[in-house]
């Protein structure tokens, strides 16, 4: 689904939406058609998604302590967003993230 960033007016757009895909760059913004039809062809994908799964699990396992550790640590890790707008990850995308690129790198 696009994004979109709302001010007085719309200044910016970005993402998909239906068969269009909304971005800009340092020309500024622009629309393409999105190529349907296409199969992911990342070998890496399934790997990745059965991390993830993996690491869901784990959050669960998590008791109240270490999840509030977690949820304490997220001032130390801001993001920005597509937007470039500063924001803080809860606790749970955090410990999705660091240990989804451990997985994904083998440690």
């Amino acid at each position: 689904m696009a994004r979109i960033k709302t001010t007085a007016l719309a200044s910016e757009v970005k993402g998909k939406y239906q068969g269009t895909v909304f971005s800009s760059n340092r020309g500024g913004a622009y629309m393409r058609n999105n190529k349907t039809g296409q199969k992911n062809t990342n070998p890496n994908s399934s790997k990745r998604k059965s991390n993830l799964s993996f690491l869901a699990q784990q959050w669960k396992g998590l008791t109240a302590e270490a999840q509030n550790a977690w949820n304490e640590a997220v001032s130390s890790y801001p993001t920005q967003n597509i937007f470039g707008d500063t924001r803080t990850p809860t606790g749970y995308e955090l410990f999705m993230r660091l240990n989804a690129t451990q997985l994904n790198f083998g440690y």
